[in-house]
């Protein structure tokens, strides 16, 4: 009879296997010489030591799901909606990975990390010291608010900066723990997964950076025995030659006994237009370039109510509002479009002990266009709404 400890070293040589041909490293593996295998048989640690330490999960999102435009509704399917396996541990004391990758739908190699954009985290993170640890590899891009730091399972519709943007980006961080109240960040990323013509084509007068970075701070702070958080930021991305992007976000939560209120205010000043709502807007007919000088300014609220150890209920709210501030037209508005959002959500989980959620869900959408908008853009004010059930599970398979 197999042990359960020889189980899971197979399960994990499986999957590691697996993971290996994924990302297509299987020749390398073949041309691994004599000299190097001595080498891992030396490992300072015991393969027992390892796989107590590494663990995979599978971050799952499965629902029947019905779609509504104008209040018609227009399909509705059995959907598998996120499913981001997950791989992470400590390897050696104070070292450790994680691999995350979302298999929906993009599997193209990145031009600027040459990795597939589809890849949340693939990093190495080093403790330092006590107080300092240092990451390097694809990482969350450190954008502060509660909004992104939820897992993505868990999250039925963003607001359209984290929506449309890049969150997960290739580069160095630096975490300072200054004590068990506040960690400060600095993180140093590329500023894109595309490069420059990938995501604006040719702009005259406007080339590529030699360096698209960017540059972020945040601060996670803690008062009130935990009652009450922050998790601010600073970004700041040079895209191009010359032009910026500047973004605040301020995450607050607050818990009150049995309820969770989460609240992010987010600011983008985009010189070109990043997060490229703006230039959706815009027909190629009025301008065939990215916008110049868009602006997005959002709110995101997120309350929770738990009834029991089993059943929780929670509520979104969004409201985007998107600005055209480069627009040559002196009639213009600068104020294009407003989109509003509401997520309400019942979760049922049969077994407090397993983390497998059974939800109902809708989202509700709605868009509303300035009147410059729909006359000088054409554009149109739409509906949209979702109504789904089905489960969420970051299930842990060992």
């Amino acid at each position: 009879m197999k042990t359960p400890t020889t189980m899971k070293k197979q399960v994990l040589l499986l999957f590691s296997l697996s993971l290996l041909q994924f990302v297509s490293f299987g020749q390398i593996i073949e041309q691994i010489d004599t000299s190097y295998k001595q080498q891992i048989k030396v490992l300072p640690l015991p393969k027992e030591g390892l796989l107590k330490n590494i663990y995979f999960i599978s971050n799952m999102r499965f629902a029947f799901q019905n779609d509504f435009t104008e209040g018609t509704h227009t399909g509705s399917k059995f959907r598998m909606q996120e499913w981001r396996p997950e791989i992470l541990g400590e390897v050696f004391p104070g070292v450790s990975f994680r691999f995350r990758t979302s298999l929906f739908p993009n599997a193209n190699s990145s031009t600027t990390d040459n990795l597939k954009r589809d890849i949340d985290f693939l990093f190495v993170s080093v403790k330092l010291s006590s107080k300092v640890n240092l990451t390097l590899g694809k990482m969350a891009a450190e954008w502060g608010g509660y909004e992104f730091d939820h897992n993505p399972i868990n999250m039925f519709q963003f607001n359209d900066i984290v929506n449309f943007s890049d969150p997960f980006l290739a580069g160095v961080k630096m975490d300072y723990k200054a004590n068990d109240k506040h960690t400060f960040s600095m993180q140093v990323v590329n500023a894109n997964t595309r490069n420059f013509n990938e995501m604006y084509g040719s702009m005259p007068g406007v080339s590529a950076a030699k360096f698209p970075g960017a540059v972020l701070a945040k601060w996670r702070g803690n008062f009130m025995n935990g009652k009450f958080q922050t998790l601010y930021s600073y970004n700041l991305y040079t895209q191009a030659e010359g032009k910026v992007v500047n973004m605040f976000t301020l995450g607050n939560q607050l818990k009150l006994r049995k309820w969770k209120i989460q609240y992010d205010f987010k600011f983008s000043d985009e010189e070109l237009d990043r997060t490229g709502v703006v230039s959706g807007i815009i027909p190629d007919d009025v301008t065939p370039y990215s916008a110049l000088d868009a602006r997005y300014v959002e709110h995101w609220m997120f309350l929770e109510r738990t009834i029991s150890p089993r059943l929780k209920i929670n509520t979104a709210l969004m409201v985007s509002d998107a600005y055209w501030n480069g627009n040559p037209d002196p009639r213009k508005d600068n104020h294009l479009r407003t989109a509003w959002s509401v997520v309400p959500s019942i979760e049922y989980n049969p077994n407090p002990d397993l983390n497998l959620r059974f939800f109902c869900s809708y989202i509700g959408r709605f868009f509303r266009y300035s009147d410059y908008a729909k006359s000088a853009l054409r554009a149109q004010d739409i509906n949209t709404s979702r109504i789904q059930i089905g489960f969420i599970s970051p299930l842990r398979v060992f």
